[in-house]
């Protein structure tokens, strides 16, 4: 990126815009997908089976998913260059990261290989690393 007297140079502009676009899409995407998994095991249509410790496993995570929607959303909605903007963003990242990664963590430990878990999970944990590197950019070049 080039910087001349504290203005980014025109040509880096619309990268930047496009990034920040396809990230918003990305993590969108991701927190209403989550909201409608919660949504559809509250009321019964999606569920990790009847045992007890599976129940109480995939329920622990309520609300660290809700903690990373609550931030991804907010993220989504704030104008690019406010202040919150990058601490939320890397917020939310790390919050669904997490969350992906016990899950994975616990699906491996548990013995469980069923491909429709470990892909949306999988999808959690990689996805904000794909995104991350990015916003470190854009955290760094804005708190100049």
């Amino acid at each position: 990126m080039t910087v001349n007297s504290g203005k980014i140079s025109a040509t880096k502009a619309p990268l930047d815009t496009c990034t920040i676009r396809a990230t918003k899409t990305l993590l969108v995407v991701t927190d209403l997908g989550l909201l409608t998994y919660w949504i559809l095991t509250a009321i019964g249509v999606v569920s990790v089976g009847k045992n007890d410790v599976l129940l109480a496993w995939n329920w622990s995570f309520l609300p660290l998913d809700l903690l990373a929607v609550t931030a991804g959303l907010a993220w989504s909605l704030l104008p690019t260059g406010h202040r919150w903007s990058a601490s939320l963003l890397l917020i939310a990242l790390a919050l669904t990261f997490t969350a992906g990664l016990m899950a994975i963590s616990f699906f491996a430990l548990w013995g469980s290989w069923d491909p429709s878990w470990w892909l949306v999970n999988l999808w959690l944990a990689l996805m904000p690393g794909c995104l991350a590197p990015a916003a470190i950019r854009h955290v760094s070049t804005t708190s100049h």
